[in-house]
């Protein structure tokens, strides 16, 4: 009798267990399932993404570069163990010269690609508002004129402050912020809005 109560026991014990085994099998697989389809949905998104970001990086890059192209490519390589490393080449070409290469171009043209990324990821993301200090240190006057005209494009939907000492780049913006010295060399903070200035100019 004892034999058979304990056989009844452990049967029960079995059969919940493997009720048990079976939910956890059956939530493994719902799991992976759905681990699939979310990589699945977050690839499409990144191709539509990055698709979307090149077509905005070659504008910029025409627009400042006076023609040429720019795009981003992907890099995917299978490592020695097995591991796969991902990443992103950036591919130029500059109108008028056989620069093909980020790391044969001049500090200048660094920043103006470097800028050409920023509007388009921008651009693609509709970012709210982006601060930004001192990205037009290296640019000349006729650099900066553009990139003042592409602030202003931008501006529509996007709130930028920034930080900068460049003259072209602050007759682009709506208000200035600063720090100016007074008569007696003391500092003093000021704020300037540029349409009310203007009015009051003329």
């Amino acid at each position: 009798e004892n034999i058979i109560a304990e056989y009844h026991e452990v049967s029960e014990r079995y059969n919940f267990l493997s009720q048990q085994i079976n939910d956890l099998n059956k939530g493994t697989e719902d799991l992976q399932s759905l681990i699939k389809e979310l990589e699945k949905q977050i690839e499409e998104k990144f191709n539509e993404a990055i698709k979307e970001i090149n077509e905005q990086f070659n504008h910029y890059f025409r627009l400042i570069f006076n023609g040429g192209a720019a795009k981003l490519v992907q890099k995917r390589e299978q490592t020695d163990n097995g591991n796969l490393n991902w990443g992103i080449d950036i591919k130029i070409n500059i109108p008028k010269t056989q620069l093909k290469s980020l790391e044969i171009l001049s500090g200048g043209e660094k920043t103006l690609v470097a800028i050409c990324l920023l509007f388009a990821l921008v651009k693609q993301s509709k970012a709210p508002l982006l601060v930004v200090d001192e990205i037009d240190a290296a640019l000349d006057e006729e650099n900066s004129r553009r990139f003042a005209e592409i602030l202003k494009a931008l501006n529509q939907k996007t709130q930028f402050i920034i930080i900068t000492h460049n003259r072209m780049t602050m007759s682009a913006v709506q208000a200035i912020y600063g720090v100016t010295l007074t008569a007696d060399d003391c500092s003093q903070l000021f704020s300037l809005k540029l349409e009310e200035a203007k009015a009051l100019a003329e």
